[in-house]
């Protein structure tokens, strides 16, 4: 989770309707993107009769990472909201009743007046920056539904579809209607945004037809039947497209598309080849730093050791981008805190004994956190297994601890792979406390802990990406 502003900073703001500096494209435009992020302050007015608890949750790319914030308003008060932004993005607010999205970006300042959250007649009055875009989406919200009902649809096709290479289409015609009521849509907007929001809905199916098809193969362990052709839809989407502001869509289309153009070529090294495509498609162009960055941030969330490696050995065309990502990835990825005492839980192990993390003091611990729904997590257990055993008399040992999951289906996966390693479950009650101490956000996900319970990296490597000589290090280093 993004450590968030506590105060709101004082800033200039520029009207988010205001005409956009002039700029090759408005994708990195200086009035919509500033990557090492700046304020943004959404201020809520609770007019209804109710009292409402709220989360509020943005989930960035730069580095890939969330920031959560629970807020509570009785009715007749407000509150200030302020997160971090590096480009426009929606902050999801929501509850049991309640899912609305707002629309904001560095350096804006939006009043949100609530005054009915009934589902589809949601009633809010937006004032300040950004106030006829957030009509927009709210009017499409009460019309098509909230933010993952209206998504719904793509995902319920995907996993219907007897023909995968008719999937594309499909994926088309249910973006066609919002693009319809875009263009219905007769109340005032911005000049910029019209043509941001057909290129951002684009940039999305795009997203969807790459995420879909790898989310089927992942949870169904196959490769899913399909043409050469189902990829064609890349060939309308250019990535340097000048109509649109850098947004979350963009940056998750981009993603998958350069992982599949460099898994195409079956290079062996398919990081070097990833940034082979940037280089490619982008040029010299400011935007292929852009792209570095993003890599390098998806990066940082699956091993921070490995992030490390490339930082040092990537070119940018700006070298001030070195620093940023690194900046960056440490403000934000760096929970719990190297050099810091590992936060302490009590879990339940296999025979339902209550045990404390800070009980296996005095030895070196690779805390791995993982869930029964995740394939790589699973895929793992053969190499903890081998690791575990041979090193637990060497004073290594691997703490499995599973999280966002069943008991049952943990005490069978546990069973069926014979896991040989100290086996803990996190409880649905006890899982908000320990993703907010260790900031989980994805799986797996290993800390590393020293003999004297103090956090050595709070991104360590994979199992499967550990060697010997690594391992002994840890041991003799403590």
């Amino acid at each position: 989770m993004f450590k968030f502003f506590s105060a709101l900073l004082v800033i200039s703001i520029l009207s988010y309707c205001s005409s956009p500096k002039k700029r090759e494209s408005m994708l990195m435009n200086d009035n919509f993107v500033d990557l090492r992020g700046k304020p943004t302050s959404t201020i809520l007015i609770n007019s209804t009769s109710d009292t409402l608890k709220l989360e509020a949750a943005v989930y960035g790319m730069i580095p890939i990472a969330e920031q959560i914030l629970n807020v509570t308003l009785i009715p007749g008060t407000r509150d200030t909201i302020v997160f971090s932004l590096s480009y426009p993005d929606f902050i999801h607010f929501s509850n049991s009743v309640v899912d609305l999205k707002i629309f904001s970006a560095p350096g804006r300042e939006l009043i949100c007046d609530i005054r009915n959250t009934r589902p589809q007649n949601i009633v809010v009055s937006f004032t300040g920056d950004l106030s006829q875009v957030n009509d927009y989406y709210l009017a499409h919200q009460n019309h098509f539904g909230a933010y993952y009902e209206h998504n719904r649809p793509y995902f319920e096709a995907g996993d219907i579809v007897r023909n995968f290479d008719d999937y594309p289409a499909i994926v088309d015609s249910i973006t066609g209607v919002s693009l319809s009521f875009l263009k219905t849509y007769d109340k005032p907007l911005p000049e910029w945004f019209t043509s941001h929001e057909r290129a951002r809905l684009k940039f999305k199916s795009g997203f969807i037809k790459h995420n879909c098809l790898a989310t089927k193969e992942f949870y169904e362990a196959r490769t899913i039947p399909k043409s050469p052709s189902y990829f064609d839809f890349d060939n309308s989407l250019s990535l340097y497209d000048s109509n649109i502001v850098l947004c979350h869509e963009y940056l998750s289309y981009s993603l998958h598309k350069i992982q599949h153009i460099a898994k195409s070529t079956k290079s062996r090294d398919s990081l070097r080849e990833e940034y082979h495509v940037i280089d490619s498609l982008y040029g010299k162009k400011e935007v292929s730093d852009l792209m570095r960055i993003l890599f390098l941030s998806h990066m940082a969330f699956g091993s921070l050791p490995n992030f490390r490696d490339q930082l040092a050995q990537v070119n940018f065309g700006d070298s001030n981008n070195r620093s940023l990502i690194d900046s960056l990835v440490r403000a934000r990825l760096g929970v719990p805190s190297v050099g810091t005492s590992c936060p302490n839980s009590f879990l339940a192990d296999i025979e339902g004994n209550r045990l404390s993390l800070s009980s296996y003091k005095g030895k070196v611990l690779l805390l791995n956190f993982w869930s029964t729904w995740c394939g790589p997590c699973i895929k793992e257990f053969p190499k903890e297994n081998e690791i575990h055993l041979r090193y637990s008399d060497k004073g290594l040992l691997i703490l499995n601890i599973c999280v966002e999951s069943r008991e049952d289906k943990w005490r069978d996966l546990t069973k069926q792979h014979d896991l040989k390693t100290i086996n803990l479950f996190c409880s649905s009650n006890e899982y908000e406390s320990v993703r907010r101490m260790f900031d989980l956000s994805g799986y797996p996900r290993s800390v590393l802990v020293g003999r004297d319970f103090v956090v050595r990296e709070s991104h360590a490597a994979r199992v499967s990406e550990l060697t010997d000589a690594v391992i002994r290090e840890w041991i003799r280093n403590e």
